[in-house]
């Protein structure tokens, strides 16, 4: 989540670092302003009311885990310049967003997801982060076409979203007790994205 001003970040990220080892319920004002080292009055001027900065924190927590993905993506957009390069580096972005270890990671976002339906408020301040999140990959998978690289012909949104599923996705086998092949997943994966996003060799 981007924000603009020191002392409003600085809230956000003291948040965000709670969640860590907290729920949002058992967040305190008093915990917040202790934490951080900021007023009471400094908090209701930017936010207005407590529930809006858990709402953010949950947010910025929500966008940081994508972000950390385009960087990956984003990686392998820049460097590619043949087919073989960007498979490899696709590949690797796999491997480091599907594991089993980002099994919370998926669960956080699910939740926010869900709360993001059942709650308008948040759901629009989360709405406007995952729209910049899916412009974005839009946008990673545009220059990919324009390298000849991706299909020409599939919308760059669509990709964009699907990426995003997929991975979440991953979530339905984090629950079970018995889990599936962690390899087959991320080959499974590969073989998508080789025959149906990537141009044919």
């Amino acid at each position: 989540m981007k924000t603009h001003h020191p002392t409003r970040d600085a809230l956000v990220a003291t948040v965000v670092r709670l969640l860590e080892s907290s729920q949002p319920q058992d967040i305190t004002l008093d915990l917040v302003l202790k934490e951080s080292g900021i007023s009471h009055g400094s908090l209701y001027h930017h936010f207005g009311a407590f529930p809006n900065l858990i709402d953010h924190a949950l947010a910025a927590r929500f966008s940081g885990y994508v972000d950390r993905s385009i960087d990956l993506l984003t990686e392998a957009a820049m460097h590619a310049q043949t087919r073989e390069q960007l498979l490899a580096s696709l590949k690797f972005v796999t491997a480091n967003t599907q594991g089993p270890e980002l099994s919370l990671i998926r669960a956080y976002r699910m939740e926010a997801l869900a709360q993001g339906n059942l709650r308008p408020e948040f759901g629009a301040l989360l709405g406007a982060e995952q729209q910049r999140l899916t412009d974005a990959i839009a946008d990673l998978v545009r220059d990919a076409q324009a390298k000849g690289l991706y299909r020409a012909e599939l919308d760059p949104v669509v990709v964009a979203v699907f990426i995003q599923s997929y991975t979440l996705g991953r979530a339905v086998d984090d629950v079970t007790p018995k889990h599936m092949s962690q390899d087959a997943w991320n080959n499974l994966v590969n073989s998508i994205i080789e025959k149906v996003l990537v141009v044919e060799e």
